[in-house]
Protein backbone atom coordinates (compact mmCIF):
# COMPACT_ATOMS: atom_id res chain seq x y z
CA UNK A 1 0.00 0.00 0.00
CA UNK A 2 1.39 3.37 -1.00
CA UNK A 3 2.04 5.54 1.88
CA UNK A 4 0.89 9.44 1.67
CA UNK A 5 4.19 11.33 2.65
CA UNK A 6 6.20 8.11 3.31
CA UNK A 7 10.35 8.74 3.71
CA UNK A 8 11.14 7.13 0.94
CA UNK A 9 9.26 10.17 -0.92
CA UNK A 10 10.88 12.78 1.58
CA UNK A 11 13.71 11.50 1.18
CA UNK A 12 14.04 11.91 -2.59
CA UNK A 13 12.60 15.09 -2.51
CA UNK A 14 14.63 16.88 -0.19
CA UNK A 15 17.75 15.43 -1.67
CA UNK A 16 16.58 16.69 -5.68
CA UNK A 17 15.96 19.95 -4.03
CA UNK A 18 19.12 20.12 -1.57
CA UNK A 19 21.05 19.05 -4.77
CA UNK A 20 19.82 21.42 -6.65
CA UNK A 21 19.64 24.13 -4.99
CA UNK A 22 23.81 23.92 -3.51
CA UNK A 23 24.90 22.74 -7.02
CA UNK A 24 22.93 25.88 -8.81
CA UNK A 25 24.65 28.05 -6.28
CA UNK A 26 28.07 26.74 -6.66
CA UNK A 27 27.49 26.37 -10.43
CA UNK A 28 26.56 29.91 -10.64
CA UNK A 29 29.72 31.69 -8.16
CA UNK A 30 32.06 29.62 -10.35
CA UNK A 31 30.94 30.45 -13.72
CA UNK A 32 30.55 34.10 -12.58
CA UNK A 33 33.79 34.00 -11.54
CA UNK A 34 35.42 32.25 -14.53
CA UNK A 35 33.47 35.09 -17.27
CA UNK A 36 35.11 37.62 -14.59
CA UNK A 37 38.73 36.03 -15.22
CA UNK A 38 37.51 35.39 -18.76
CA UNK A 39 36.93 39.24 -18.91
CA UNK A 40 40.01 40.40 -17.21
CA UNK A 41 42.30 37.88 -19.48
CA UNK A 42 40.91 39.75 -22.60
CA UNK A 43 41.81 43.11 -21.55
CA UNK A 44 45.32 41.65 -20.29
CA UNK A 45 45.83 40.02 -23.83
CA UNK A 46 45.00 43.23 -25.83
CA UNK A 47 47.30 45.70 -24.18
CA UNK A 48 49.53 42.59 -24.28
CA UNK A 49 49.72 43.07 -27.85
CA UNK A 50 51.78 46.68 -28.21
CA UNK A 51 54.40 43.92 -26.30
CA UNK A 52 54.55 40.93 -27.84
CA UNK A 53 52.77 41.86 -31.85
CA UNK A 54 53.02 45.39 -32.55
CA UNK A 55 57.35 45.59 -33.74
CA UNK A 56 56.81 42.64 -35.92
CA UNK A 57 53.50 44.39 -37.56
CA UNK A 58 55.42 47.53 -38.12
CA UNK A 59 58.14 45.90 -39.62
CA UNK A 60 55.54 43.69 -42.05
CA UNK A 61 53.83 47.29 -42.74
CA UNK A 62 56.83 48.98 -43.73
CA UNK A 63 58.59 46.31 -46.33
CA UNK A 64 54.98 45.84 -47.17
CA UNK A 65 54.61 42.33 -46.28
CA UNK A 66 51.07 40.93 -46.88
CA UNK A 67 51.82 37.43 -46.26
CA UNK A 68 53.39 37.78 -42.85
CA UNK A 69 50.97 40.87 -41.60
CA UNK A 70 47.90 38.22 -42.82
CA UNK A 71 49.55 35.79 -40.43
CA UNK A 72 50.25 38.16 -37.83
CA UNK A 73 46.48 38.84 -38.36
CA UNK A 74 45.51 35.69 -38.23
CA UNK A 75 47.45 35.10 -34.81
CA UNK A 76 44.97 38.09 -33.23
CA UNK A 77 41.85 37.01 -34.09
CA UNK A 78 41.95 33.96 -32.13
CA UNK A 79 42.27 36.00 -29.07
CA UNK A 80 38.99 34.91 -27.58
CA UNK A 81 36.75 38.23 -27.84
CA UNK A 82 38.38 39.95 -30.75
CA UNK A 83 36.11 40.82 -33.56
CA UNK A 84 37.61 43.11 -35.77
CA UNK A 85 41.40 44.08 -37.42
CA UNK A 86 41.76 47.05 -39.26
CA UNK A 87 45.70 48.06 -40.59
CA UNK A 88 45.72 51.41 -41.85
CA UNK A 89 48.45 53.29 -43.81
CA UNK A 90 50.19 56.69 -42.74
CA UNK A 91 47.27 58.01 -45.11
CA UNK A 92 44.51 56.57 -42.86
CA UNK A 93 43.70 54.34 -45.77
CA UNK A 94 42.94 50.52 -45.14
CA UNK A 95 45.50 48.48 -46.05
CA UNK A 96 44.40 45.35 -44.48
CA UNK A 97 41.26 43.96 -42.83
CA UNK A 98 39.68 40.87 -41.11
CA UNK A 99 37.25 39.81 -38.83
CA UNK A 100 35.56 37.01 -37.19
CA UNK A 101 32.88 35.34 -39.42
CA UNK A 102 29.78 34.35 -37.85
CA UNK A 103 29.78 36.85 -34.84
CA UNK A 104 26.38 37.80 -33.84
CA UNK A 105 24.71 40.60 -35.02
CA UNK A 106 23.13 41.46 -31.26
CA UNK A 107 23.30 44.90 -29.34
CA UNK A 108 22.94 43.14 -26.25
CA UNK A 109 26.75 43.62 -25.96
CA UNK A 110 28.95 46.83 -26.26
CA UNK A 111 31.69 46.22 -28.47
CA UNK A 112 35.31 48.23 -27.14
CA UNK A 113 37.65 49.38 -30.04
CA UNK A 114 41.81 50.15 -29.34
CA UNK A 115 43.80 51.93 -31.45
CA UNK A 116 47.31 51.29 -31.82
CA UNK A 117 49.99 54.06 -33.64
CA UNK A 118 52.37 52.18 -36.09
CA UNK A 119 56.45 53.74 -36.67
CA UNK A 120 59.03 52.63 -37.71
CA UNK A 121 62.67 53.44 -36.11
CA UNK A 122 66.04 53.58 -38.20
CA UNK A 123 69.06 53.15 -37.15
CA UNK A 124 69.28 56.56 -36.61
CA UNK A 125 66.63 55.92 -33.93
CA UNK A 126 64.25 58.53 -36.23
CA UNK A 127 60.94 57.23 -35.74
CA UNK A 128 58.77 57.44 -38.80
CA UNK A 129 54.44 57.19 -38.81
CA UNK A 130 53.36 54.49 -41.07
CA UNK A 131 49.92 53.66 -39.71
CA UNK A 132 47.82 52.49 -37.13
CA UNK A 133 45.92 49.27 -35.76
CA UNK A 134 42.29 49.18 -35.29
CA UNK A 135 41.47 46.69 -32.61
CA UNK A 136 36.99 45.75 -32.15
CA UNK A 137 36.52 43.51 -29.15
CA UNK A 138 33.93 42.35 -26.82
CA UNK A 139 32.47 39.74 -24.09
CA UNK A 140 30.21 38.19 -25.97
CA UNK A 141 32.09 35.24 -27.22
CA UNK A 142 33.29 35.20 -23.49
CA UNK A 143 29.58 34.99 -22.28
CA UNK A 144 28.45 32.37 -24.62
CA UNK A 145 31.47 30.16 -23.80
CA UNK A 146 30.02 30.12 -20.27
CA UNK A 147 26.85 29.59 -20.58
CA UNK A 148 27.87 26.27 -22.64
CA UNK A 149 29.49 25.60 -20.17
CA UNK A 150 26.75 26.23 -17.61
CA UNK A 151 24.42 24.09 -19.74
CA UNK A 152 26.93 21.44 -19.42
CA UNK A 153 27.51 21.90 -16.22
CA UNK A 154 23.62 21.74 -15.11
CA UNK A 155 22.75 18.89 -17.47
CA UNK A 156 26.06 16.85 -15.64
CA UNK A 157 25.08 17.86 -12.14
CA UNK A 158 21.44 17.09 -13.25
CA UNK A 159 21.80 13.64 -13.93
CA UNK A 160 24.50 13.14 -10.76
CA UNK A 161 21.75 14.23 -8.67
CA UNK A 162 19.20 12.31 -9.87
CA UNK A 163 21.36 8.78 -9.85
CA UNK A 164 22.94 10.17 -6.12
CA UNK A 165 19.05 10.36 -5.06
CA UNK A 166 17.89 7.31 -6.36
CA UNK A 167 21.35 5.58 -4.75
CA UNK A 168 20.34 7.02 -1.48
CA UNK A 169 16.85 6.09 -1.75
CA UNK A 170 17.94 2.23 -2.71
CA UNK A 171 20.45 2.44 -0.16
CA UNK A 172 17.64 3.72 2.72
CA UNK A 173 15.16 1.16 1.85
CA UNK A 174 17.33 -1.28 1.62
CA UNK A 175 19.37 -0.37 5.20
CA UNK A 176 16.08 1.62 6.52
CA UNK A 177 12.83 1.60 5.39
CA UNK A 178 12.05 -2.41 4.73
CA UNK A 179 12.54 -3.17 8.50
CA UNK A 180 10.87 0.57 9.64
CA UNK A 181 8.07 -0.67 7.57
CA UNK A 182 7.72 -4.26 9.05
CA UNK A 183 7.93 -2.68 12.62
CA UNK A 184 5.09 -0.46 11.33
CA UNK A 185 3.19 -3.61 10.24
CA UNK A 186 3.80 -5.27 13.72
CA UNK A 187 2.51 -2.34 15.32
CA UNK A 188 -0.65 -2.44 13.58
CA UNK A 189 -1.11 -6.39 14.31
CA UNK A 190 -1.01 -6.00 17.96
CA UNK A 191 -3.95 -6.90 20.06
CA UNK A 192 -3.83 -5.01 23.11
CA UNK A 193 -6.20 -6.89 24.64
CA UNK A 194 -4.15 -10.63 23.96
CA UNK A 195 -3.32 -12.64 27.02
CA UNK A 196 -1.46 -15.08 25.07
CA UNK A 197 1.68 -14.09 23.85
CA UNK A 198 3.38 -14.67 20.01
CA UNK A 199 5.96 -13.93 17.86
CA UNK A 200 5.74 -10.32 16.54
CA UNK A 201 8.92 -9.86 14.15
CA UNK A 202 9.66 -13.40 12.29
CA UNK A 203 12.56 -12.12 9.88
CA UNK A 204 13.93 -9.60 12.52
CA UNK A 205 17.12 -7.17 11.99
CA UNK A 206 20.13 -8.61 12.11
CA UNK A 207 22.18 -5.79 12.80
CA UNK A 208 22.26 -4.30 16.34
CA UNK A 209 21.61 -0.49 15.80
CA UNK A 210 18.86 1.62 16.64
CA UNK A 211 16.23 -0.21 14.57
CA UNK A 212 17.25 -3.56 16.37
CA UNK A 213 17.20 -1.47 19.67
CA UNK A 214 13.78 -0.44 18.64
CA UNK A 215 12.04 -3.75 17.49
CA UNK A 216 13.61 -5.18 20.61
CA UNK A 217 11.96 -3.00 23.38
CA UNK A 218 8.74 -3.40 21.40
CA UNK A 219 8.97 -7.16 22.16
CA UNK A 220 9.46 -6.19 25.47
CA UNK A 221 6.46 -3.66 25.72
CA UNK A 222 4.70 -6.71 24.07
CA UNK A 223 5.88 -9.34 26.43
CA UNK A 224 4.99 -7.18 29.35
CA UNK A 225 1.22 -6.23 27.98
CA UNK A 226 0.55 -9.91 27.74
CA UNK A 227 1.36 -10.14 31.61
CA UNK A 228 -0.58 -7.17 32.54
CA UNK A 229 -3.60 -8.86 30.55
CA UNK A 230 -3.84 -11.90 31.97
CA UNK A 231 -3.66 -10.45 35.37
CA UNK A 232 -5.93 -8.06 34.73
CA UNK A 233 -7.75 -11.24 33.48
CA UNK A 234 -7.91 -13.02 36.34
CA UNK A 235 -8.51 -9.43 38.29
CA UNK A 236 -11.61 -8.92 36.32
CA UNK A 237 -12.96 -12.58 37.00
CA UNK A 238 -11.90 -12.40 40.10
CA UNK A 239 -14.47 -9.09 40.43
CA UNK A 240 -16.64 -10.80 38.01
CA UNK A 241 -17.72 -13.80 40.56
CA UNK A 242 -17.33 -11.82 43.33
CA UNK A 243 -20.08 -9.19 41.85
CA UNK A 244 -22.05 -11.96 40.77
CA UNK A 245 -22.00 -13.22 44.22
CA UNK A 246 -23.03 -9.87 46.01
CA UNK A 247 -25.82 -9.01 43.41
CA UNK A 248 -27.24 -13.28 44.14
CA UNK A 249 -26.88 -12.09 47.96
CA UNK A 250 -28.25 -8.33 47.37
CA UNK A 251 -31.07 -9.94 45.17
CA UNK A 252 -32.16 -12.12 48.15
CA UNK A 253 -32.39 -9.84 50.51
CA UNK A 254 -34.56 -8.19 47.81
CA UNK A 255 -37.21 -11.09 47.90
CA UNK A 256 -36.47 -11.78 51.37
CA UNK A 257 -37.29 -7.94 52.07
CA UNK A 258 -40.34 -8.32 49.90
CA UNK A 259 -41.50 -11.44 51.70
CA UNK A 260 -41.24 -10.03 54.96
CA UNK A 261 -43.37 -6.63 53.84
CA UNK A 262 -46.10 -9.45 53.07
CA UNK A 263 -45.11 -11.96 56.03
CA UNK A 264 -47.82 -9.69 58.09
CA UNK A 265 -50.48 -9.60 56.28
CA UNK A 266 -49.92 -13.35 54.91
CA UNK A 267 -50.45 -14.43 58.71
CA UNK A 268 -53.40 -12.63 58.51
CA UNK A 269 -54.85 -14.05 55.28
CA UNK A 270 -54.15 -17.76 56.29
CA UNK A 271 -55.73 -17.10 59.20
CA UNK A 272 -59.04 -16.30 58.41
CA UNK A 273 -59.50 -19.59 56.01
CA UNK A 274 -58.38 -21.42 58.89
CA UNK A 275 -60.82 -19.73 61.38
CA UNK A 276 -63.52 -20.46 58.82
CA UNK A 277 -62.21 -24.56 59.07
CA UNK A 278 -62.03 -24.41 62.89
CA UNK A 279 -65.34 -22.96 63.21
CA UNK A 280 -66.57 -25.54 60.88
CA UNK A 281 -65.02 -28.51 62.80
CA UNK A 282 -65.83 -26.64 65.90
CA UNK A 283 -70.12 -26.90 64.87
CA UNK A 284 -69.50 -30.50 64.34
CA UNK A 285 -67.70 -32.06 66.55
CA UNK A 286 -70.00 -30.63 69.24
CA UNK A 287 -72.95 -31.80 67.59
CA UNK A 288 -71.30 -35.38 67.52
CA UNK A 289 -70.58 -35.17 71.28
CA UNK A 290 -74.38 -34.06 71.79
CA UNK A 291 -75.31 -37.03 70.19
CA UNK A 292 -77.11 -34.79 67.37
CA UNK A 293 -77.47 -36.29 63.77
CA UNK A 294 -75.22 -34.76 61.14
CA UNK A 295 -77.57 -33.62 58.11
CA UNK A 296 -76.17 -34.38 54.37
CA UNK A 297 -76.76 -30.81 53.58
CA UNK A 298 -74.92 -29.71 57.12
CA UNK A 299 -71.89 -31.89 55.79
CA UNK A 300 -71.74 -30.58 52.41
CA UNK A 301 -72.11 -26.95 53.31
CA UNK A 302 -69.35 -27.54 56.06
CA UNK A 303 -67.12 -29.58 53.74
CA UNK A 304 -67.66 -26.74 51.21
CA UNK A 305 -65.99 -23.66 53.34
CA UNK A 306 -63.58 -25.84 54.59
CA UNK A 307 -62.82 -26.74 50.96
CA UNK A 308 -62.71 -23.06 49.71
CA UNK A 309 -60.49 -22.29 52.69
CA UNK A 310 -57.70 -24.51 52.18
CA UNK A 311 -57.71 -23.76 48.40
CA UNK A 312 -57.53 -20.02 49.80
CA UNK A 313 -54.78 -20.82 52.11
CA UNK A 314 -52.89 -22.82 49.02
CA UNK A 315 -52.82 -19.97 46.66
CA UNK A 316 -51.69 -17.62 49.48
CA UNK A 317 -48.45 -20.04 49.84
CA UNK A 318 -48.13 -20.10 46.08
CA UNK A 319 -48.03 -16.78 46.11
CA UNK A 320 -44.98 -16.43 48.64
CA UNK A 321 -43.18 -19.27 46.77
CA UNK A 322 -43.01 -17.19 43.92
CA UNK A 323 -42.07 -14.04 45.31
CA UNK A 324 -39.44 -15.87 47.00
CA UNK A 325 -38.23 -18.70 44.95
CA UNK A 326 -35.07 -17.64 42.14
CA UNK A 327 -37.01 -16.71 39.04
CA UNK A 328 -34.06 -17.16 37.11
CA UNK A 329 -34.27 -20.99 36.52
CA UNK A 330 -37.59 -20.83 35.80
CA UNK A 331 -38.48 -21.41 32.10
CA UNK A 332 -41.04 -19.12 30.01
CA UNK A 333 -44.59 -20.28 29.39
CA UNK A 334 -47.59 -19.28 27.92
CA UNK A 335 -50.13 -18.12 31.05
CA UNK A 336 -53.61 -17.04 31.15
CA UNK A 337 -52.91 -13.47 32.65
CA UNK A 338 -56.29 -12.82 34.03
CA UNK A 339 -56.68 -15.84 36.62
CA UNK A 340 -52.34 -15.02 36.75
CA UNK A 341 -52.68 -11.21 38.13
CA UNK A 342 -55.63 -12.52 40.40
CA UNK A 343 -53.48 -15.65 42.03
CA UNK A 344 -50.27 -12.53 42.48
CA UNK A 345 -52.34 -9.55 43.79
CA UNK A 346 -54.61 -11.57 46.17
CA UNK A 347 -52.79 -10.90 49.07
CA UNK A 348 -52.55 -7.05 48.08
CA UNK A 349 -56.71 -6.54 48.08
CA UNK A 350 -56.73 -7.51 52.01
CA UNK A 351 -53.11 -5.11 52.67
CA UNK A 352 -54.46 -1.90 50.65
CA UNK A 353 -57.86 -2.31 51.73
CA UNK A 354 -57.10 -2.29 55.60
CA UNK A 355 -54.68 0.65 54.73
CA UNK A 356 -57.57 2.18 53.07
CA UNK A 357 -56.02 2.23 49.86
CA UNK A 358 -58.28 2.56 46.87
CA UNK A 359 -57.13 -0.18 44.92
CA UNK A 360 -59.06 -0.86 41.31
CA UNK A 361 -58.18 -3.75 38.90
CA UNK A 362 -58.98 -3.32 35.22
CA UNK A 363 -58.07 -7.13 33.99
CA UNK A 364 -60.04 -8.52 30.80
CA UNK A 365 -60.05 -12.35 30.74
CA UNK A 366 -58.87 -14.49 27.62
CA UNK A 367 -55.61 -12.57 27.07
CA UNK A 368 -52.44 -14.91 26.97
CA UNK A 369 -49.01 -14.27 27.37
CA UNK A 370 -45.67 -16.04 27.54
CA UNK A 371 -44.11 -14.91 30.62
CA UNK A 372 -41.60 -16.37 33.23
CA UNK A 373 -44.46 -16.72 36.00
CA UNK A 374 -42.31 -15.84 39.27
CA UNK A 375 -40.19 -13.08 37.91
CA UNK A 376 -43.18 -11.93 36.44
CA UNK A 377 -44.99 -12.04 39.60
CA UNK A 378 -42.09 -10.55 41.72
CA UNK A 379 -42.01 -7.26 39.10
CA UNK A 380 -45.56 -6.91 39.85
CA UNK A 381 -45.29 -7.44 43.76
CA UNK A 382 -42.10 -5.25 43.54
CA UNK A 383 -43.97 -2.31 41.63
CA UNK A 384 -46.90 -2.59 44.15
CA UNK A 385 -44.93 -2.29 47.08
CA UNK A 386 -43.03 0.93 45.62
CA UNK A 387 -45.84 2.27 44.66
CA UNK A 388 -47.91 1.40 48.84
CA UNK A 389 -44.18 2.77 49.96
CA UNK A 390 -44.59 6.37 48.23
CA UNK A 391 -48.25 6.86 49.22
CA UNK A 392 -48.55 5.46 52.64
CA UNK A 393 -48.17 8.90 54.15
CA UNK A 394 -50.47 10.87 51.31
CA UNK A 395 -54.07 11.86 52.05
CA UNK A 396 -55.50 10.82 49.03
CA UNK A 397 -54.14 7.33 48.50
CA UNK A 398 -55.49 4.89 45.44
CA UNK A 399 -53.39 2.47 43.34
CA UNK A 400 -54.38 1.30 39.98
CA UNK A 401 -53.83 -1.67 37.88
CA UNK A 402 -55.20 -1.91 34.24
CA UNK A 403 -54.17 -4.31 31.50
CA UNK A 404 -54.11 -2.52 27.93
CA UNK A 405 -54.06 -5.15 25.03
CA UNK A 406 -52.16 -4.72 21.65
CA UNK A 407 -51.62 -6.14 18.99
CA UNK A 408 -47.74 -7.74 19.41
CA UNK A 409 -47.97 -7.03 23.23
CA UNK A 410 -49.85 -6.87 26.47
CA UNK A 411 -49.43 -3.61 28.79
CA UNK A 412 -49.71 -4.04 32.43
CA UNK A 413 -49.97 -0.76 34.07
CA UNK A 414 -49.63 0.21 38.08
CA UNK A 415 -50.11 3.81 38.62
CA UNK A 416 -50.78 5.53 41.78
CA UNK A 417 -51.50 8.97 43.60
CA UNK A 418 -48.37 10.11 43.27
CA UNK A 419 -47.13 13.55 41.97
CA UNK A 420 -44.50 11.62 39.42
CA UNK A 421 -40.79 11.42 39.42
CA UNK A 422 -38.43 14.15 38.45
CA UNK A 423 -36.06 14.02 35.52
CA UNK A 424 -33.25 13.99 37.57
CA UNK A 425 -33.95 10.74 39.49
CA UNK A 426 -35.64 8.99 36.53
CA UNK A 427 -31.91 9.00 35.30
CA UNK A 428 -30.98 6.91 38.51
CA UNK A 429 -33.78 4.60 39.04
CA UNK A 430 -33.37 1.95 37.29
CA UNK A 431 -29.64 1.91 38.10
CA UNK A 432 -28.57 -0.76 40.51
CA UNK A 433 -28.39 0.08 43.96
CA UNK A 434 -30.06 3.36 43.78
CA UNK A 435 -33.12 3.61 45.96
CA UNK A 436 -34.92 6.72 47.61
CA UNK A 437 -36.42 4.86 50.45
CA UNK A 438 -34.92 5.02 53.57
CA UNK A 439 -31.75 2.91 55.17
CA UNK A 440 -33.12 -0.99 55.99
CA UNK A 441 -36.17 -0.31 53.32
CA UNK A 442 -34.97 -1.46 50.59
CA UNK A 443 -32.50 -2.54 48.60
CA UNK A 444 -32.00 -0.72 45.20
CA UNK A 445 -32.07 -3.61 43.20
CA UNK A 446 -35.95 -3.60 42.55
CA UNK A 447 -36.64 -1.56 39.93
CA UNK A 448 -32.87 -2.81 38.25
CA UNK A 449 -33.46 -6.48 38.32
CA UNK A 450 -37.69 -5.94 37.10
CA UNK A 451 -35.95 -4.49 34.19
CA UNK A 452 -33.63 -6.97 33.29
CA UNK A 453 -36.27 -9.92 33.66
CA UNK A 454 -38.37 -8.33 31.36
CA UNK A 455 -36.30 -7.53 28.83
CA UNK A 456 -35.29 -11.48 29.08
CA UNK A 457 -39.05 -12.18 28.12
CA UNK A 458 -38.72 -10.11 25.31
CA UNK A 459 -40.63 -7.11 26.92
CA UNK A 460 -39.58 -4.23 29.06
CA UNK A 461 -40.39 -1.73 31.88
CA UNK A 462 -40.61 1.80 31.39
CA UNK A 463 -41.66 4.86 33.38
CA UNK A 464 -44.65 6.93 31.55
CA UNK A 465 -43.16 10.59 31.50
CA UNK A 466 -46.62 11.56 29.97
CA UNK A 467 -48.58 10.41 33.27
CA UNK A 468 -49.76 13.09 35.71
CA UNK A 469 -49.52 10.38 38.34
CA UNK A 470 -46.82 8.15 39.02
CA UNK A 471 -46.84 5.34 36.40
CA UNK A 472 -44.93 1.95 35.31
CA UNK A 473 -45.77 0.19 32.21
CA UNK A 474 -45.07 -3.26 32.17
CA UNK A 475 -44.91 -5.02 28.36
CA UNK A 476 -44.85 -8.40 27.52
CA UNK A 477 -45.44 -10.80 24.58
CA UNK A 478 -48.40 -12.08 23.66
CA UNK A 479 -48.40 -16.11 23.46
CA UNK A 480 -48.82 -15.96 19.55
CA UNK A 481 -46.14 -13.33 18.82
CA UNK A 482 -42.36 -14.85 18.60
CA UNK A 483 -39.69 -13.53 21.01
CA UNK A 484 -37.57 -11.02 19.27
CA UNK A 485 -33.73 -11.67 19.84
Amino acid sequence: MLIKNSLKHRLIFYTIVASTVISTVFTILSLGLEYKLASKNLDQNISNIEKTSLRTIENALWNINRDHIKIQMSDLLRIKGVEELVLEDEDGSTFFKDEVKDQSETDLFSTESKRFELFYEDEKTSKTYIGALNIKYSNEEILYSVLTRAFIVFATQASKTFFVTFLLVWLYERLVTKDLVRTTRVLKRIDVGATESQTLFEDKRENEDEIYELQTQIENMYVNLISKNAQNKKLLQIANDEKKQQEAKALNASRLAALGEMAAGVAHEINNPLTIIKSCVFTMKRKVIKGKPLTDEELTKNFEKINSSIDRAAKIITNMKKVSRDGSKETEKEVELSSFMDETISYFREKFQKRHVDFKVNISSGVQVVVNEVELAQVIVNLLNNSFDAIENLENKWIDLNIVTEKEYVQISVKDSGSGINDELLEKIFNPFYTTKEVGKGTGLGLSIAKESMRKMGGDLKYNKSSVNTEFVIIVRRADIQKVA
